[in-house]
């Protein structure tokens, strides 16, 4: 599963520009897509595995499940992120989204973004062997 991370506008917040097309009354947001050669962090529609979430970790932002085209091109340099030329947003994570419990970094994301400045975060019940957190 893959994850794009934005601004409370839905603006890039990570080094990219321009606002992407929101998901609105269940229905994904529509298709973005980049011309050019892809790579990661240069050119492309950058989008995150679950494990790394926290490595992008910001307060003021909201997480969303997105999809890629991976046969309209894809660049991976490292396993935090992924660039593809077309890319769209499905749903954006909250902290009632049902199986929010099964990522642990995102679940750790919403509870220290929703929380005030981190504390009281509720993240009991959280099974995080095997979660890396060094992000």
């Amino acid at each position: 599963m893959l994850f794009k991370i934005l601004g409370t506008e839905g603006q890039a917040i990570h080094g990219g520009s321009g606002v992407w097309p929101l998901p609105q009354n269940d229905q994904p947001g529509e298709w973005l897509s980049v011309d050019g050669e892809i790579r990661a962090c240069s050119n492309g529609l950058h989008l995150t595995p679950s494990h790394a979430l926290m490595s992008w970790y910001r307060k003021e932002s909201r997480i969303f499940v997105a999809e890629a085209d991976v046969a309209a091109g894809v660049h991976m340099e490292d396993s935090s992120k992924a660039a593809f030329r077309r890319a769209r947003l499905l749903f954006e994570v909250t902290a009632d989204w049902p199986l929010l419990k099964l990522f642990p970094q995102a679940w750790i994301y919403i509870a220290l973004r929703d929380s005030k400045d981190g504390a009281g975060a509720d993240l009991s019940g959280a099974n995080l062997s095997g979660a890396d957190l060094s992000g």
